[in-house]
Parts: structure tokens; sequence; C-alpha cells
């Protein structure tokens, strides 16, 4: 079997092709293979999304890397004397081969190998690679086999690592740069096989494929992009860097075969035969395949379950003794409400393995408010966990506030929690450095953003290296948001006079700018994420050097599919403001002030939120803000509560959509309280009929269809992440469940309960959750 698609770059290599994730199927489909492999340049970042595109096609992906080799360590030497590098490939064979790959990437990132670009020595390559774990083949463009110092240095490897297979690449294309080197290849490999101590090199055929279909003059200009330089640098004549069928493929090898033996009188068709051939052997030998790892989490105890529930009753004793934010639960709430979910909260932690999750956690959170670090009271889904609160990760009582903790960890599902910290933003380097020190700097860093080319920001790019001015990118400006979501260059050109015109008149621009939207254009690095690893990073990643700082190579959805926990390490500035006034009070009043004792009904507070005087208040400057709340002060006084709803609605969402006018004028009584079914009145009465909170979603959708918890978040998810296909197939689920309804079941005893006819209900008899309608046809007891 032959297969034609070995030679495939991502975007993920910048600049060099224009083939994003979503491209794949397509790239495959055209080609009709069944593996596709991807070699991107001091990258695998595509792996994992690549892997997960291509399975739900039922195709293989083969991975592997293009590795930019040096001969020797340049670091000393001048800009003139530096070296010019060639490239090798490596494909793992097993787990083994592509840990190997992200300890060699790493070192590529060191001070002294990086220089504009990552860069490794074949010394690097000796010391870093396991044996038989890897297939090494000479490459494509700018290959080994353009320079005998490279190839002599590559024998050299051979010799010193135990490779599974090795593969001089010989490029379908009769060009007389690729006939030099694969006439050269050809030579060196004949030389080399000739000596019975020397490995075999076997010959490998391979096509590159950088785009899809005619986008030569994308591909360029995003080549233009990339490296800054205009889009005349690059108008020449590049080969078919797209995929081929086998056919394709073959009339291509028979092309190239001749081609060298016109150019160099040598009749190598065989080999080239052979070549294609030997794409299913290394198919057969490349068994690697990426799947999702489990959870790495430092060990911080023996038993984290039980030194969990040990912190669990300390925070008890602290939390319920003395009142915080002016409340204190009762005795009977203690029992009634708050015991059931702390068992709830660590049976479910206990089952999921996430106990060493919250042990990190709390260390931090512990750590900096001994050393005097304000950390904030609780951002985010975190602040629904009453097991947090009580080992000091917030500050927020969940059962007060009615804050859900399958908001923050799904019961039903294997995902892992993230919880958003905020620290002083002065110190806040004082923190990871902490991590590091704790846990190894071989085990913290932080996580690598994907930046991708908006529609604004395409038009911008291509527009540059064409050499327009910004006075003629004035329809970027027109080129509107939904709920912050910028729409596409085609939704825009379907909708706005100004973005058509600019169409018509830079026909050029708008044709580069629509096949580069949505590439990668660069990488940058999240905020706030950080990752703690229980083993060294580089057994799930590439560590990368940003300046002094450490990032992997994944971004936070894929880092979690490597088993890697995030924690958002936030710095907020406001604590840092916090911390100068309580300085400033003990100054002046030698009386230190304790912000969680503060109530939260405070009249003189809120009379300054009911003027708006909230400047240098978080969440409180803008001037919507200070609009709404000095409209809802018009009819009454503000209270805490008003606050907290304002704060959730004066978002994008709620304000396109109407939904904070609406909830003022109910408020002021100047339209009336109505409620989306007569079931959702108890969730929603706080808020006067208004949907304000995602934990008033979960409930609506538990209340009036039937979902379990954990089904609910799903459901919040896929509104939080405004995904068409997951919102449809809740939908669907959605329309089910509130169709079906409820009934009233009467019980043995004589009681009357309402059930819903969706929700799952425990019996007595097993474990299992049924339906009532299934207890009934089973004749089964509930529990």
């Amino acid at each position: 079997m032959i297969h034609p698609l070995l030679g495939v770059r991502t975007d993920f290599s910048l600049g060099e092709s224009i083939l994003g994730i979503d491209d794949l199927p397509a790239v495959a489909e055209k080609a009709g293979a069944d593996v596709v492999g991807i070699c991107d340049t001091m990258t695998i970042s595509s792996v994992v999304e690549a892997t997960k595109k291509l399975g739900k096609l039922d195709k293989r992906l083969l991975a592997g890397v293009r590795v930019r080799v040096i001969m020797t360590d340049d670091a000393d030497r001048d800009k003139s004397d530096r070296e010019e590098a060639c490239f090798i490939k490596l494909f793992p064979t097993n787990d083994a081969g592509m840990q190997s790959i992200y300890r060699l990437l790493t070192r590529g990132f060191d001070r002294d190998r990086f220089y504009f670009v990552p860069r490794v020595t074949w010394e690097d390559l000796t010391t870093t690679l396991d044996d038989d774990c890897l297939v090494i083949t000479t490459g494509d463009l700018e290959s080994v086999a353009q320079r005998e110092d490279m190839l002599t240095a590559l024998s050299d490897l051979a010799q010193r690592v135990r490779f599974v297979a090795r593969f001089y690449e010989l490029i379908a294309s009769d060009t007389p740069y690729f006939s030099r080197q694969n006439y050269r290849a050809i030579e060196w490999a004949l030389l080399n096989n000739c000596f019975g101590t020397i490995p075999t090199w076997e010959p490998l055929v391979t096509a590159p494929a950088f785009w899809l279909d005619h986008d030569d003059e994308a591909y360029s200009c995003n080549a233009g992009i990339a490296e800054r330089r205009p889009y005349s640098d690059y108008l020449r004549p590049v080969p078919r860097y797209q995929p081929h069928t086998v056919k394709e493929l073959a009339t291509a090898t028979v092309a190239a075969a001749d081609a060298v033996g016109t150019r160099y009188d040598r009749n190598h068709g065989a080999i080239f035969k052979q070549g294609l051939m030997n794409t299913d052997r290394l198919v057969q030998l490349c068994t690697y395949e990426w799947r999702k790892l489990d959870p790495s989490l430092p060990s911080l105890a023996a038993d984290p379950d039980e030194e969990l529930k040990r912190l669990c009753k300390e925070g008890w004793a602290q939390r319920f003794t003395s009142p915080i934010f002016a409340h204190q639960p009762s005795p009977v709430e203690l029992k009634a409400e708050y015991l059931p979910r702390l068992q709830f909260e660590l049976d479910t932690l206990k089952r999921l393995g996430f106990a060493p999750y919250f042990l990190l956690v709390s260390d931090l959170v512990r750590w900096s408010k001994s050393q005097n670090i304000y950390v904030g009271p609780g951002r985010g889904s975190v602040g629904g966990s009453l097991v947090a609160y009580l080992v000091g990760i917030t500050d927020c009582d969940p059962i007060r506030f009615k804050l859900l903790f399958e908001r923050f960890i799904n019961p039903d599902r294997l995902d892992l929690p993230d919880a958003d910290l905020d620290f002083m933003s002065t110190r806040r380097e004082e923190v990871i450095a902490y991590l590091a020190e704790r846990y190894g700097s071989d085990r913290v860093a932080g996580i690598v953003n994907y930046n991708t080319m908006g529609a604004r920001g395409a038009i911008r790019d291509v527009a540059r290296i064409y050499g327009l001015t910004q006075d003629q990118l004035g329809a970027t400006k027109y080129i509107g948001d939904t709920h912050g979501v910028s729409a596409s260059l085609q939704e825009a050109y379907e909708t706005t006079h100004e973005v058509q015109q600019f169409a018509q008149q830079q026909p050029h621009v708008w044709e580069k700018a629509i096949k580069l939207e949505g590439k990668m254009r660069a990488y940058g690095t999240h905020a706030g994420g950080v990752v703690v690893a229980g083993e060294p990073l580089t057994k799930r990643a590439v560590v990368e050097k940003r300046g002094d700082a450490r990032v992997i190579n994944w971004d936070k959805r894929v880092s979690e599919e490597q088993g890697l926990i995030k924690l958002d390490v936030l710095g907020l500035s406001t604590l840092d403001m916090f911390d100068q006034a309580i300085k400033l009070i003990f100054h002046r009043r030698s009386s230190r002030l304790d912000i969680n004792k503060l109530p939260l009904d405070d009249e003189e507070t809120l009379a300054i939120f009911s003027t708006a005087k909230t400047a240098g208040v978080f969440q409180f400057e803008g001037g919507s803000v200070r609009r709404l709340l000095k409209e809802m002060a018009k009819t009454s006084a503000l209270t805490f509560e008003d606050l907290v709803a304002l704060n959730a609605l004066n978002r994008p969402g709620p304000l396109d959509a109407g939904i904070t006018e609406a909830y003022v004028r109910r408020r002021a009584g100047t339209e009336s309280v109505t409620y989306p079914h007569p079931a959702t009145e108890p969730v929603l009465g706080d808020t006067y009929g208004v949907l304000c909170y995602q934990e008033q979603v979960m409930q609506v959708a538990r209340v009036l269809c039937g979902f379990t918890p954990g089904e609910a978040d799903v459901l919040r998810k896929a509104m939080g992440k405004k995904d068409p296909q997951m919102m449809a197939e809740q939908r669907a689920k959605f329309v089910d469940g509130a169709v079906a309804g409820h009934v009233e079941v009467t019980l043995d005893t004589g009681e009357v309960r309402r059930v819903h006819r969706k929700e799952p209900l425990r019996v007595l008899e097993n474990d299992k959750l049924w339906t009532i309608d299934e207890v009934v046809q089973k004749g089964l007891s509930l529990a």
C-alpha cells in the first residue's frame, strides 16, 4: 500500500503552511488517504487536535516533527558567524519516542540554542534521544542531504542512537533543487550501505503538502506576514506543495526519477519505486497514537482524601464559630444543609481523585496569606465549593449565596477542576516562584496561547505586506461583533456595504484574507495560567522559554487532555489597593482591619454605589454600569444582591438581549414580573423572573427538564462557549425534558411526591438510577 500524505505541515509551523486543523479532513479526502503524516517544524502542538479531528473520520495521524539542526554550539559567535541550519525528521514509534521529542524540543528553546528560532545540535540529538523508539529521515525542504558535513554528522548519529529505522527522503518533484537533493541523498545512502557496520538507510518517497487547492499565493502571503516582509519578496514560483493522490504521487515520483537520470546520468528508478513502497513500512513501524492522559498532581499527603477531610474539620471550626461578612449559619442550618453538602463534595472529590488538587491550591493560598499577600475571596466557579471555603481557598460561603458545586466540578464527568485565584499584582511573581521552589522548577510552567488571525486582523496583516495604508483599511471598523465575538469576513461581506466595497476595490487583499482567516499567526502566553505537575513536564509537554518564564507548548484546552491541571494565578491591582488602604488605616488609627469581618449591607457603602461614585472599583468603573447604578437607585436603595445581579448583567450578552434593562424595569415595578414556566418561580424569584446567573440556568434545567446536576452543567458550558453544535444537542434534550413534564406519585407511606419524568431516581433494590416510568414498569421501590 502506498500512503501519499506523509509530508503535511500545518499552520502551527508559522509561515510555512496554511493548512489548519479544520482543513485536515478535506486534505485527507482530496488525497484519498487513510493516514495523514504531520511533521511541523520544531513543534508537536498540532498532534492532539489533529488526532481527534482525523479520528472522527476513522483516519489515523502519523505524528512526527521536523527538527532544525546546527552542527555545533554557536552561542558565543557573532551574528555573521551563526550556523546555517538543516532539517531532519523524527517519528515516534511509542510513548518513549514522543517523550524523547518533548525533551529535544525543550532543549531547542534553551538560551544557548535559541536564536530567533529554536535549534538543536547533533550532540543534543545524541544525548537526548532514547534508543529503539524513533524513526529518523533526512527531511524534505532544506534537508541535511544538501550538505556534506551534515550527512557525515547524520551517519555518526545513526551509530550512537539505535533508531527503529532510518530513511533517506526522496521528494516527488522534478525541480532542479529537489533533483540535486534526491541525487545526493541516494549517493550518500548507497555509500553508507556499503559498510556493514553502518546501519542501513532505506529510501522513502514523500511530497510536501502546505496548502489545499491552488493556494500558492496565499501561502506566500502567509510567509510574508510571519517574516514581516512585503509580498513582493515572495513573488516567485513555488513547487506544487498540495496534497497528492496515490496516482499523482506515483506520476510525480516517475518524473522525479527521470529528472535525476537526465541531470546526473543515473538510473535510480528502482530506488524511487522502493521509496513508494516504504511509505507503508513507515506507517507500520510508527504505532504511536496519542491518548488522553490521567491527571498528574504533586503528592502532598500519604492519603490525600483523609488529609483533605482533616483540613475541612479544622475549617469547620474556624468558619462557623464567628460571623464572616456578618453572617453565621445557625446550628440547624449546619446540620440540615452544610453537613450533607460537605459529605457530597468529599465523596465526589474522592471518587474523581481530585483531593490532591484541593490540597495544592489550599497550600498555595495559605502560604500567600502567611506572607501577607492578599488573595481574592473567590472568583468564578470555585466559589461553589464548600470544601474550598472550609480549607481557605475562598472566603465565599456557597450555601449562603446559592452557588452550586456542580458548576465547579461535574460529578458525572471527569472534567479537571480549574480554580481562578486572584493575588496582588505586584507580588504575583512571588507566588509563581513559590510554586517552582515548592514542587520543582521542572514541574511548574505557564501555558501558551494559540493566536489566530481574526477577521479584522487577517485584512490588516495582508494589507500591510501589500503596502496599503491605514487610511485604506476603514472597512475593518464596520466588521461587527455578536456578544463579544467578531463576525467572520464572509458574514461581514453579506451584511455590510463598506466591507463589500473594500472587497471589490482590493480583491487581491480580500481573497488572501479570506483564506488566511482563522490560521495560526503567533504563539502567546496565557495571562494567568500555570500548570503544576507531579512529574517533570517534559514527560507530557515541550517546555519553551519566553524570557525568564517557562511555558508549555499546549494551550489550556489541550493541557487538560495531557493531564496537566491549570491554576489561574491572576494579578489583581484592586488587591494592591486593599493592601495600601489597610496599611493607611492602621497608620492613622492603629487599628488593623479584617476585610472578612465587614458587613455586606453597610448603608454608607451602598450609598456610594447609589451615587455611582465607583471610579477605581473593580467591575464598577465603566460608564454603562455607573449609569445603571444611578437608574436603579432612583426607585429604592441598592442592596448587595442588586450589585451582584448588576455585575452579572452588565455584559455583552445580557445587554444585547435586553435582559439587563428588563431587570431594572422589573425591580422598579414598571414592568410586571413573569416567569418562563411556573416551575421556575422558586429559581428566578430573587431576580424578578430574569435569568441572571449560570447557576439559575442549571437549576431551571433541573426543575423544568429533569436534568441531573452533571447534565445541567453540560448545558451551562454549551451556552457559555456559544458552541452551535453543542447548543443544538442540548436544545433537543431540553425540549424533550420540558415536554415530558412532572408526575405525582403516591408512596406506600401515603406521601405524595412530585417528580420529573426524566429525573434519575435512586431505588432500594440496586445502586442504579431509574426514571419514574422505569420504576413503575419494573416494580421497583424508591429510596
